[in-house]
């Protein structure tokens, strides 16, 4: 889903994932937070202390009340009642974290870099805009050329930027040389590439034998189900992930054989990351699945977004609108329940186009989750945990456990009684990195519309 789909054929080498296995990636960085959101040597060299704070861990559906949680070299190091003695031998960051919600930060399963493949901002404003509304890890879903010059080049400085899985590779069409797309594939991988699209365009062989090269490598391929291909081709084939219910919708005359495709994927845990908000947007309006222009421009973190973007982002839905390209909205928040009910793993992302604000709209697309009849727990974990199991690092990051990596977010009020939570952030963690909602702010307040 994106305003220029004009690349074709195997797009490898552009990935770098900062998916963090060692200590160095809290000292990632990128110059979006600038010098307005330095922190104190405590925050990033010694400890941190939430004092007193309520923690929602994701595990399973609990609250730990009145907590201290330790954080150290950009881990969770304990997490005990409120009241522990400060350790006098450490530098210690203190925050009173009283009445306050400790819970994963957001994980964003379907963006699209910036640039050619994706919204026309610069990469330090995308990330600006992500980690102020909580978001602390993304998943790439295409390719982008020079973006891990660019995230090397911008981590020599000592400011946070979010948990980043790239995509290695983007498939329009078979690859020529399956010699040489095995190479490419291991090189990306190497370069920091985490996984393979599928966009469309190869057939049912092609794309087993992609995934089983891609698998090879160490990378699991998702993307679109092409067609040509069916849905249970599609599973069958060892595709880890399935984007925007695309296999699915073909079924939804046929409610059995739909329902068929929906255990096949709960059996192979197939991952599923619907992007009900893209087709909200784009699709012919029905009831109260429709937006207006008006309601969409209101949208929170439009105010970032230049007036030029804003003006083309009106003119494709109301093309995509009249011509009437795109399923409804409905059908995917129905498939979406499905597949909740017979557990297929889910993920969140509201994707990638038009009113679309990086970060901002992981909210739009978690009230649909909600709207879809997932409980509010189920909708949490799909944009949290359920990430990191996609990866197969359940064990290193996604809940708030001693020993796991500190991308966590605080709020204001409790995230399991209202989603309207997300709205309150009023610290996002990275690592060692401890942003204050002031310091998210001021960076937000440098993106220049000019």
């Amino acid at each position: 889903m994106t305003q220029q789909m004009n690349r074709r054929g195997f797009l490898a080498g552009t990935g770098l994932t900062l998916s963090l296995a060692g200590s160095a990636w809290a000292r990632t960085a990128v110059a979006a937070a600038a010098p307005t959101q330095e922190e104190p040597d405590s925050a990033r060299n010694g400890a941190t202390l939430l004092r007193g704070v309520h923690v929602v861990p994701m595990d399973r559906e609990r609250l730990l009340e009145h907590q201290d949680v330790w954080i150290r070299r950009g881990r969770i190091q304990s997490i005990v009642p409120a009241g522990a003695a400060l350790d006098p031998t450490s530098k210690v960051r203190v925050v009173d974290a009283k009445g306050k919600f400790l819970m994963p930060g957001l994980a964003d399963g379907h963006p699209h870099p910036p640039g050619p493949e994706g919204i026309d901002l610069p990469l330090e404003h995308y990330l600006r805009l992500t980690l102020a509304a909580g978001v602390t890890t993304l998943r790439f879903a295409r390719p982008a050329p020079g973006l891990a010059g660019k995230l090397r080049g911008l981590s020599q400085q000592e400011t946070p930027l979010p948990q980043i899985y790239s995509c290695a590779a983007g498939l329009w069409e078979p690859p020529k040389d399956w010699g040489r797309f095995r190479e490419e594939l291991e090189e990306a991988r190497r370069d920091g590439g985490r996984l393979v699209k599928i966009l469309t365009g190869i057939d049912r062989s092609e794309l087993k034998r992609v995934v089983k090269i891609a698998t090879g490598a160490g990378l699991p391929v998702t993307g679109h189900v092409p067609k040509g291909v069916s849905v249970f081709e599609a599973i069958e084939s060892g595709m880890r992930g399935i984007e925007h219910t695309s296999g699915y919708d073909r079924l939804v005359d046929d409610f059995q054989e739909l329902l068929r495709a929906i255990r096949a994927s709960a059996d192979r845990k197939v991952y599923n990351c619907p992007d009900i908000d893209w087709y909200r947007i784009h699709s012919i309006p029905a009831g109260a699945n429709h937006s207006s222009l008006e309601q969409l421009r209101g949208r929170a973190g439009m105010q970032y977004i230049p007036s030029e973007l804003q003006a083309a982002w009106s003119e494709d839905v109301e093309e995509a609108r009249a011509a009437g390209s795109y399923g409804s909205a409905l059908a995917r928040k129905t498939v979406t329940f499905l597949m909740a009910q017979a557990g297929v793993p889910l993920l969140v992302s509201a994707g990638d186009g038009a009113f679309i604000v990086p970060g901002f709209s992981m909210l739009e697309e978690l009230r649909l989750f909600e709207q879809s009849g997932l409980s509010r727990y189920e909708s949490l974990r799909a944009a949290t945990a359920r990430m990191a199991e996609f990866f197969g690092e359940e064990s290193d990051w996604g809940t708030v456990e001693v020993g796991k990596k500190a991308l966590l977010i605080l709020l204001g009020s409790n995230p399991l009684t209202t989603l309207d939570a997300l709205e309150t952030v009023e610290t996002v963690i990275v690592g060692d990195h401890v942003l204050s909602r002031e310091q998210l702010d001021t960076g937000l307040a440098s993106i220049s519309l000019a």
